[in-house]
């Protein structure tokens, strides 16, 4: 996105003749919160008390190492019998101490986003197991419950049967005037609500609303009041101190292991530099007096680290752009409160000034209409944090599509309906079949779409679809479904190193060379030789590698005899390996024999760049070997950018990969998805809001704290 940025304020500048500030442009800091905050600490690296060659840690590599330290630091409990850490996995775990491993490993990630992490630790039980928190954790969770017995007064007004509706009151009445936990608790119980006989479907209906409210209430009550709640929470307090004290030790080991090798992880970078412009006034004055204007692009996805590095480098000069509406970062870190909450008092004038940036200069007038249309009905302060209709709604501004030549098509959305009367193919299938067609009958039809470089209607070409689904699970549906349909269809997606063919077969090598030079001619020595022979590197045929097997020939063959070539490997390091192998091997003259080739190049380079970054860490071999076999074998994502291919084709995609991309014609597809709340189901909870989130019991699997957390 920064990259894009640069190149577009290039043209602006090439256009407009202003040559001279062309000439500032590579030197302007047009960039990330992270790419900033490491200039700024390779800078002054001397007042942090770090090399200037600090670099980025590979995202596998310490993933990988926070898993090792983990599990040293849950042996040593275990064999010290520690009697709190016993108790915890006792309690947690049902069949192994894998669920708590993970969620220790996953709070210690999102905690690393906040910059007073230690501080945060040291202070959560005195902060959370107290009377004055509990207690007003209690009064939240009867709020919560007082707001259904509301919904039960309301529902009582629409029934229209006087005499049954005394009879409702007669057995509500203690009910719906109940102020305490206790209260609720005491008289949900004994309610039994009178038999509906008789009575029109209207009372009968609310009726049935009512008695589900019951049930949810009911559900809500399981504590006999509120004492058994507080101790319920008290009961928790030792095993939320065990996890706190495991994850510090955890983060101190960590450290020392990236402090060693002067490898960070850009978490540790944005904290580095906020300790550099906090405690260091001088740094934080001279930075603010060579900024003119700090101008910040997708505010909704800022986190709280970089609010807090800006607000102290900033000097009344910030020029926010955001939009609420486009907020699908949250997963990752991102905090859209802090868009809102300026967005809230700037509109009053408060701290700052709202410009309202509502004219959209992309889009036909048909587009904003019916975008505005769905809006309006899907968002409000409540859903989506925006008044949509009152500030957020989008005004048609691109007026060069009024001039157009060609006014008879219709550029309003439309919805494609299928139905799948066989059950030869999945509803999926039938979806992606009906794209297709309606592609091939735009196509025929001579479908016209707007250029905007020449500001003309020509006829569309297949690089001006567009189909965006919000995951990429059925992208290799799309790929056969339109190859059958005679359809090109570009994927534009990061794929995953650890799925691919090329990975395996490089950590077979590595593997094969290490047990040549061990003198290892095992088992595992033959696997790792039956798959360099079939590979494309050697198409050895099964029957010569039987014979091979037969006659216990391995060192009279080529593999054998090409790797034995690669010498003193204990004396070299990972790329220079890495480089031998690819080097003997003929790696990227044999690449024809499997086709994609810019893709299988792309995987290369990247299984390059790490094996540079595990020379710094000082890995060995056998360590990149192993190192290998863990992403393989845990399933540790790397993810790397796949060839672009630029041809005359339709592109599929997630929403996440289009943002900011923009097309003629989009297809939204698969959206019959519900949201995604397995999270709710877990064991164990972390959330920012509140919290470490564990039950008493694993039977009880609830706390009023995990209730207020699915309610919210």
């Amino acid at each position: 996105a920064a990259k894009e940025m640069r190149e577009r304020i290039g043209d602006k500048l090439k256009k407009a003749g202003l040559t001279h500030e062309l000439s500032k442009l590579d030197t302007a800091d047009i960039t990330t919160f992270d790419a900033y905050a490491l200039s700024l600490v390779k800078k002054y690296h001397y007042y942090l008390n770090v090399s200037r060659d600090i670099g980025i840690i590979e995202a596998s590599v310490i993933t990988l190492y926070k898993r090792k330290v983990l599990t040293d630091i849950f042996n040593e409990y275990y064999e010290k019998e520690d009697k709190d850490f016993l108790s915890l996995i006792s309690t947690y775990s049902l069949k192994d101490d894998n669920e708590i491993f993970d969620f220790i490993l996953s709070i210690n990630n999102k905690l690393d986003l906040k910059t007073n992490k230690s501080s945060y630790l040291d202070n959560y039980i005195n902060n959370t197991f107290n009377d004055e928190k509990i207690d007003n954790d209690i009064s939240l969770y009867t709020k919560y419950i007082l707001k259904i017995i509301d919904k039960i007064r309301e529902y009582l007004e629409y029934i229209d049967d006087s005499d049954y509706l005394d009879k409702m009151y007669k057995a509500l009445s203690l009910l719906i005037d109940s102020t305490t936990y206790d209260e609720i608790k005491e008289n949900i119980t004994s309610i039994k609500l009178p038999q509906a006989k008789g009575v029109s479907d209207i009372t009968k209906e609310y009726k049935e609303k009512i008695s589900s409210c019951i049930k949810n209430i009911k559900d809500l009550t399981i504590y006999k009041n509120s004492i058994s709640i507080k101790e319920s929470i008290y009961k928790t307090k030792d095993y939320v101190k065990t996890i706190i004290d495991i994850i510090k030790e955890l983060d101190k080991r960590v450290y020392e292991y990236k402090s060693k090798y002067n490898s960070y992880e850009y978490s540790d970078i944005s904290n580095l530099a906020i300790k550099l412009v906090k405690e260091n006034i001088e740094i934080r004055d001279e930075i603010k007096n060579n900024l003119n204007e700090i101008l910040i692009d997708e505010y909704q996805d800022t986190n709280d680290v970089q609010e807090e590095f800006i607000s102290y480098i900033s000097n009344n000069n910030v020029y926010m752009v955001g939009d609420i509406k486009q907020s699908i970062y949250k997963f990752r870190g991102s905090n859209p409160s802090i868009f809102m909450d300026k967005y809230n008092s700037y509109s009053k004038n408060i701290n700052g000034y709202k410009i309202d940036l509502i004219k959209n200069f992309r889009s036909r007038s048909q587009v904003l209409n019916n975008i505005n249309r769905m809006f309006e009905l899907l968002m409000d302060d409540d859903i989506g944090g925006a008044r949509y209709k009152e500030s957020h709604e989008m005004i048609y501004g691109n007026t060069s599509y009024d001039n157009e030549v060609f006014n008879d098509f219709n550029y309003d959305a439309s919805i494609l309906e299928y139905e799948n009367e066989t059950n030869e193919y999945s509803n999926n299938e039938i979806e992606i079949f009906t794209i297709a067609k309606d592609i091939k009958e735009k196509m025929s039809s001579n479908f016209m779409v707007f250029d905007k470089d020449t500001s003309k209607m020509r006829k569309a070409t297949y690089n001006d679809f567009v189909i965006i689904l919000d995951r990429s699970k059925y992208f290799d549906d799309y790929k056969k479904i339109f190859e059958y349909m005679g359809i090109p269809l570009t994927i534009l997606k990061d794929d995953k190193l650890n799925v691919n063919n090329d990975i395996l077969l490089i950590k077979n090598i590595l593997d094969f060379i290490i047990r040549i030079n061990d003198g290892d001619f095992n088992q595992e020595f033959k696997y790792d030789f039956i798959s360099i022979a079939r590979s494309f590197l050697y198409e050895y045929s099964d029957s010569l590698i039987f014979e091979i097997f037969a006659n216990n020939s391995f060192k009279e063959t080529s593999i054998f005899k090409d790797f034995s070539n690669i010498k003193s490997i204990n004396s070299k390091i990972c790329s220079t390996i890495y480089e031998e192998i690819i080097d003997i091997s003929d790696f990227y003259n044999k690449l024809y024999k499997v086709g994609d080739y810019e893709n299988v190049n792309a995987r290369l380079e990247t299984l390059y760049n790490l094996s540079n970054n595990l020379n710094e860490l000082g890995y060995t071999i056998y360590d990149f070997r192993d190192y290998l076999n863990n992403i393989i074998e845990i399933g540790i994502d790397i993810k790397y950018s796949s060839y672009k291919d630029n041809s005359d084709s339709v592109k599929v995609m997630t929403i996440h990969k289009s943002k900011g991309l923009e097309y003629p014609v989009c297809y939204f597809a698969d959206i019959n998805h519900k949201f995604n709340i397995s999270d709710m189901k877990d064991l164990v909870i972390a959330d920012k809001k509140y919290g470490l989130i564990l039950p008493a019991t694993v039977e009880e699997n609830n706390s009023i704290i995990k209730e207020l957390y699915k309610n919210s």
